[in-house]
């Protein structure tokens, strides 16, 4: 609201020091980084992520039979979080390391490629956690994850066009603020509760996970799904209208989304209540 009333440009001229400020040297630990330390760092993180890159390619991608005590699970769930953590890692890696870029033949080209590598361990951890998901559901951990992965996704895109067009770390760091800025603007419109429940409540009765060792049916979660409250009313209402059974005993059925007075409104609130009152079936069965 208030950003189209600021005259950026006259402001910055106004702010504009009228006398030169030295420049503050660079820091640098030399005993740290320096250009033929960060050249083997590279060196090593490459043949690192390429080793892991080639697992993921034989038994995520490949669909090669795990080993001997590893489950499809355990395999998903073990290599999902770590991964997103190694980003980060590699992300903060590729901040500090971009000033020794141009210094050394060859470096670009080690950390462009790592940075990469780092893409496609994102898009594997994606990859394990939807397995993982299509096994035992949906949670609001889960649906984070996923947003959080696809968020260090970008910003290691970011941190690849920054090292291609040699911008500094504040032209990346305003463009990160800006990427959550808009993640957590369109998050503000998603019902994750409606849409955790229609997901884990269309599942096919016959799925099947390895537990123990051997082939379980996945049961329905139904106290979890209670547990959304009153913004996974409509699916709810939807799974009991369309198939006749009941996911919620009287005790534990959420209520009706209440909106008493103008701070209990909320955009998805209102477009809760509004989905309700347009079938009276359904609201009957609340």
């Amino acid at each position: 609201m208030v950003w189209p009333f600021l005259v950026l440009q006259k402001m910055r001229q106004r702010m504009q020091v009228p006398f030169a400020v030295p420049v503050a040297p660079r820091l640098s630990v030399p005993a740290l980084f320096n250009p033929q330390s960060v050249v083997n760092s590279l060196v090593l993180f490459n043949l690192m992520f390429a080793l892991q890159t080639g697992l993921d390619a034989v038994y995520l991608w490949g669909h090669a039979e795990l080993p001997d005590g590893v489950s499809p699970a355990a395999f998903a769930h073990r290599g999902a979080y770590p991964l997103v953590l190694t980003a980060l890692l590699a992300g903060l890696f590729a901040m500090v390391s971009r000033p020794y870029v141009f210094e050394r033949r060859g470096l670009q080209v080690l950390l462009l490629l790592w940075l990469g590598q780092n893409v496609a361990l994102m898009a594997g951890a994606v990859l394990r956690l939807d397995l993982y998901v299509e096994a035992y559901g949906l949670t609001y951990l889960r649906v984070a994850a996923f947003i959080w992965m696809g968020m260090v996704a970008a910003g290691l895109a970011l941190i690849g066009w920054q090292v291609l067009r040699g911008h500094g770390n504040g032209w990346l760091l305003a463009r990160m603020a800006a990427l959550l800025v808009a993640v957590l603007y369109l998050c503000s419109f998603v019902n994750f509760a409606d849409m955790i429940a229609r997901f884990n409540l269309s599942r096919e009765p016959d799925v099947y996970a390895v537990q123990g060792g051997g082939r379980a049916p996945v049961r329905l979660d139904g106290d979890y799904i209670c547990d959304l409250g009153p913004m996974a009313v409509p699916a709810i209402a939807d799974y009991h209208r369309q198939t006749g059974q009941a996911v919620c005993a009287a005790w534990n059925m959420p209520a009706y989304p209440q909106i008493d007075n103008w701070r209990e409104w909320g955009f998805r609130k209102w477009r809760v209540r509004r989905y309700l009152a347009t079938d009276t079936a359904m609201e009957n069965t609340l």
